[in-house]
Parts: structure tokens; sequence; C-alpha cells
């Protein structure tokens, strides 16, 4: 350690210089301070200072510091130059490295606020930081340290989360869940409350551009109002895919066991875009207005699934199906689920309107009514959703409103109306048709089989109309096919 000095004096400036190593790592400052005045610890003292640390790191401290030996008060700019913070993580840690999906961030952080206050209250103003691409401008006051009371008014211009977590690997949990339950299995500590308990919060943050897991929002405004351990995240509105949404999150830590409720309202939202972004999936299409109020428990996944408890609704308009032909099921069992010849083109179901109302109980996502109308059919389909065991049950009825035609079709087309079965898992949700239920509806009743018996020429139409329709049914299955 090394401290020089110069000028000393109590009625002008000091100056100051002072370097050491520590842990094998320089760390310096110079500059001035003063002066001190007759009794030094009263009154104004001026700084100026320059720190540097780590061979990367360059620190500004330019204020003031009153009555330093008793009630002290402080006034400081403070100014942190550019650097790079993956380089000095390098440089601290050469064994750790520092992996993100865009290996090209972390290169830049520069930091600016105006420092106040005294040991029992700090305000930070006028503050600016640059991350990158992104610059966040913000203001803080603290006060009341063993029982904080936070206020924060925080703008940030642009970031894409995305760029900074950490790639995929290879060998990472493949199963949704098996993660969950390890952890549960470890006996993970339970997440300690306490300080969220005493802290008082009211706060502000909003954002223009926003891009998380591939989905691009903007215009977020978000208000955070909280104290004893219950905090109210309202409003918290933004813009996405030619929508808006608004929500209201009320997060409560007060007892044993988090509880949190969320209420969202969603309008004009094109979710073909969103869900391509979202999950890489082109899956949906049309503008979907949705309504949402959930509450659930816990902390951890696996118990979120289990007391996941709601209702609501989604509305998708002048849209389509991605991935399977409702039409095509009503013109050709094989044709529907891929025992005939595939074509290039993707199969689709365009529709007007797809209505999805839903209740949530412990986890088990029930549809009662979801209901799809086109031009050409009308589909219905009721099941349910087990989330903890991410598991499908599904039954999918479609109905012939008009011709069968269209859908991309130019021809007529007669067949049967197949209900469809959808099981499996979110992941990888299966469907095939219900012939148990499709045979059972050709079984005429007492009236109609009495009339067939009776009448000669009915009775020749339908085992005609059966035999056709047998023939187009089981056309293309080899018999090393199962079909219930």
């Amino acid at each position: 350690m090394n401290l020089a000095l110069t000028d000393v004096s109590l009625e002008k400036p000091m100056g100051i210089e002072f370097d050491a190593m520590v842990d094998g790592k320089p760390v310096s400052f110079e500059g001035s301070a003063g002066p001190l005045g007759k009794e030094p610890g009263k009154g104004i003292i001026a700084l100026d200072l320059t720190v540097k640390a780590l061979g990367q790191l360059t620190l500004d401290i330019a204020g003031n510091l009153t009555d330093p030996g008793a009630g002290p008060k402080f006034d400081l700019d403070i100014g942190l130059h550019p650097f790079s913070p993956r380089k000095l993580v390098a440089q601290l840690s050469p064994d750790f490295i520092l992996e993100t999906k865009d290996p090209g961030v972390l290169e830049h952080l520069a930091l600016n606020f105006k420092l106040q206050g005294d040991p029992t209250a700090v305000t930070v103003k006028g503050g600016s930081m640059d991350l990158d691409d992104s610059k966040l401008t913000f203001s803080m006051g603290i006060k009341a340290f063993s029982k904080p009371d936070i206020k924060f008014d925080m703008v940030l211009n642009t970031i894409e989360l995305d760029r900074y977590l950490p790639p995929a690997k290879e060998g990472d949990i493949a199963k949704t869940g098996e993660g969950d339950k390890a952890g549960a299995a470890a006996g993970t500590k339970p997440m300690d409350y306490t300080p969220l308990r005493k802290m008082v919060i009211d706060g502000k943050l909003g954002a223009s551009k926003v891009k998380a897991h591939g989905a691009l929002i903007s215009d977020l405004v978000i208000r955070v109002i909280g104290r004893d351990g219950r905090f109210n995240i309202h409003p918290c509105t933004f813009n996405l895919y030619g929508g808006s949404a608004a929500s209201r999150v009320l997060f409560d830590v007060a007892g044993n066991e988090p509880k949190t409720s969320i209420e969202m309202d969603a309008a004009g939202i094109q979710s073909g875009p969103l869900l391509k972004d979202l999950l890489n999936k082109d899956i949906l299409e049309g503008m979907m207005t949705a309504k949402v109020a959930v509450t659930m428990t816990g902390d951890r996944p696996e118990a979120v699934k289990k007391t996941l408890t709601g209702n609501g609704e989604f509305l998708f308009q002048d849209g389509a199906i991605v991935g399977i032909d409702l039409a095509g099921m009503l013109r050709n069992v094989q044709e529907s689920f891929g025992m005939a010849k595939k074509t290039s083109e993707k199969p689709r179901t365009d529709f007007a309107e797809l209505v999805a109302p839903f209740t949530i109980n412990n986890g088990l996502i029930n549809t009662p009514g979801t209901r799809l109308a086109s031009p050409l059919l009308r589909l219905s389909a009721e099941g349910n959703a087990d989330v903890p065991k991410e598991s499908l049950d599904f039954r999918v009825e479609p109905k012939i409103v008009a011709t069968i035609k269209g859908q991309g079709d130019t021809e007529d087309h007669s067949g049967l109306t197949v209900p469809v079965l959808v099981t499996g898992t979110f992941s990888s949700p299966q469907f095939r048709p219900d012939l148990k239920a499709l045979l059972k509806s050709q079984v005429p009743d007492e009236k109609a089989l009495k009339e067939i018996i009776e009448n000669k020429d009915i009775r020749e139409e339908k085992l005609k109309t059966l035999e056709n329709e047998a023939k187009s049914l089981f056309k293309g299955f080899s018999l090393d096919q199962k079909a219930e």
C-alpha cells in the first residue's frame, strides 16, 4: 500500500494519491479533498476523486461531504466509465466461462447518477445506464433501511433478453417436469420471504421495446405497490402483434406459502406471428381476444401446476388451424390421419371463428364449449388437459353445415363425419379417428330398422349406402393398422 498526500493544509484542497495490490490485483485512487477547515469533521468538504481497479474499472466521484464527523450528509456525482463486464469476469475468474446465446453481449456497460442522502435515507437522481445497445434512465429513493421503503422510476428504451440467456445444450432435461420432481426429491429448502414482508415499495417501470423468448412487446408500463408481503402489480399494459394486453397481478407472501392471482385482458393480437416467435411453431392463425383469471399457490412449478385454478376464454377470428385438415376428415379418413399420399401443401382448417372457454380446477383444465365455425363445417370439442401430468384427453366432433366444398378444394365430396380423439401430451399430441362412435352412429334405430325390413327399396338403398361408406372408410387401411 502507498499513500501520498500533497499540499497538506486545512485551508485549501489537499492532493491524494493511493495505490495498493489486493489479492494480486491493482486498486488505486487519486484526486483532491478539502479544504478540511479549522474544525475537521465539521462543515463542507469537497471531493474530486478517480478510483481505478483491476485494470478495467474507472469510477469518478465528485461532490461534497457535509459534517462527516456528526450527522454526515453527502451530495455526489458518480460516473462509472465504460467497460466490458465479460472481460472483467474473465479477469476475476479465469476458469469461469461466461456463456450467452449472443457472444457479443456484455461488452459495454457505463453508469452515471447523482447520489444524495445521509445515514437514514439515500436518493438517486438523474441515473442512466448503458448496457450494450440498451439505455436505462432511472431515479430511486430508499429510507428506513431496517424496513426498507423503496421508490423507483425506470424507463428502458429497448432490450433483447434472449441474447443474455445461456445457450441451450445437449443433455439438458428433455422432459418437462423431471427437473421439478428432482428438485422436490432433493429436499430444496423453502424460500425465505422475510425480506419481502419487511419491504415497502412503490415503483414504475416503462420500456419501449422488450423481446423475450422470441416474442416482441412494446410500450410496456408496469406499476408495483406493496407492503407487509402483499404486492399489487397494476397497471401492467403493453402492445404486441397488432393488439394490446392489460393485466393485474397480486403476489402475497404474508403467509407460509406464496399466493398469486392473475387477471388479463387482451384484444386484437395476431396469434400466428406471436406463436411462431414464441414457440417456433406454425399451429394457429387469426386475431385473438382473451380474458383470463387464474390463481395459484406455491413457488415451485410442481406445486403451482397442482393448485392452478380459474377460468377464461380465448376467441380467434378469421384464422386457421395449421397442421390438421378437418375438412379432409369429412371427405376421407385416410387423408386426415396421414394414411394417404403426402402432398407438399401443409394441411389447414380455415375458420371464421374459434371460441375456447375453459375452467381450471387444481391443474385440470376443462373446455366445456369449444366451438369452431366456418363456411364448411361446425366443430365442437370437449375434454380435459391435465397440467401436472401434461396429458390431453379431448373429443372433437365436426359437423357439415353446407356442401363439402372449399378448404382449397373445388370439387364436391361426400363421406362420413369422423369424430376425432386427441390424446398424448402437450409436447406430442396424438390425433386418431373415433371409429367406434362412427360405426355405432351408422346402426339404425328400431323405427328405421323396421322400415328397412318392410321396404325392399329402402333396404337395398341402405345396404348400398353402408357398403359404399364402409369401402370409403376403410380404403387404404392395411391389416396391420390398428384403429378403435
